[in-house]
């Protein structure tokens, strides 16, 4: 995934909290210059999570949690 989003520049991504936190727990993107901004969605945001996300990342972080039918 990581060399995905290097190979294409990829600027916007969606994930579930529990999928980033693993990846920012392993430092993977903070070589990934050219996410502008990360959508999380289906479950809440720690505040471990939002800590990490922006000590790692120069990007803007969209919380879409609500109902199954909104995210």
């Amino acid at each position: 995934l990581i060399n995905m989003i290097k190979k294409w520049e990829i600027s916007v991504i969606h994930f579930v909290p529990s999928l980033l936190e693993a990846i920012l727990d392993q430092d993977l993107l903070t070589s990934c210059s050219s996410i502008k901004q990360v959508v999380c969605g289906g479950e809440g945001i720690t505040p471990r999570l939002k800590e990490k996300f922006f000590q790692q990342i120069n990007a803007r972080l969209y919380h879409a949690y609500g109902p199954t039918e909104a995210a």
